[in-house]
């Protein structure tokens, strides 16, 4: 299932914000009079440098400070292209860009200007893409982890551009398990996954803790689609 989100995007000063000063607040509105000729915004990141990068309808843009500026991929293939609804835009700590599509993921490096792409003939890696990749999580390690809409998550390593697929094995886990939506690590290096069904515990050597909310040994609400560890109270809180 393709997440659709129309949305005007605006500029919002924040440095305009102040408490009883709301009527203050400024909004820019950018359309195709700036170069963005796309109506439909699915992802927004920032890059180490500052510049801003969308995941549109139709592919990448970026915002120099004055005009959206399409990037087009050369490496594009019918059936494999980051141009047919852009999903999921992640920047990494060296500044390069995951790309998620409906059919396809690439690499971007700002800085060459260069596209790359995975290994599609790896069986691993042909199942993560058509299960929908739901998003990008980068980890203390450098392992980037991808979480998927039918099918778990799965580590995958940079150097070597392997995959793993990560299943958990518990009672408790249905279809709903396979949809996660977000992936987190904890300052001891823990890393977690929110699902619509589950809140689970895992190591990069496979190690899967689930965890469940119970009363009573019946399950109460599980289906999670969001989450932040709070640092100053040492928990994680789940929406």
């Amino acid at each position: 299932m393709v997440k659709k989100i129309y949305i005007a995007l605006f500029f919002f000063l924040l440095s305009m914000i102040s408490f009883g000063q709301a009527n203050n607040l400024s909004f820019i509105n950018f359309s195709d009079n700036e170069g963005l000729t796309e109506k439909y915004i699915y992802s927004i990141a920032q890059d180490k440098n500052n510049l801003m990068w969308f995941g549109t309808g139709s592919g990448l843009y970026n915002f120099d400070g004055q005009k959206f500026n399409k990037i087009k991929s050369p490496i594009d293939k019918p059936g494999r292209q980051i141009t047919n609804t852009l999903q999921n835009v992640y920047c990494d700590r060296s500044g390069k860009l995951w790309l998620s599509s409906i059919n396809a993921m690439q690499i971007f490096d700002p800085i060459q200007h260069t596209f790359t792409t995975v290994n599609y003939k790896d069986p691993i890696i042909a199942k993560m893409v058509k299960s929908f990749i739901m998003g990008f999580k980068e980890d203390s390690n450098g392992n980037i982890w991808i979480q998927t809409q039918t099918d778990f998550w799965y580590k995958y390593n940079p150097k070597t551009k392997k995959a793993i697929h990560f299943v958990p094995k518990d009672k408790n886990v249905n279809e709903a398990s396979k949809d996660v939506l977000k992936i987190i690590e904890t300052p001891n290096k823990k890393l977690w996954a929110i699902t619509t069904n589950g809140l689970f515990e895992f190591s990069e050597n496979g190690t899967i803790r689930p965890y469940w909310n119970l009363k009573n040994g019946k399950q109460l609400a599980n289906s999670f689609y969001d989450g932040f560890y709070d640092s100053s109270r040492n928990c994680i809180w789940l929406a």
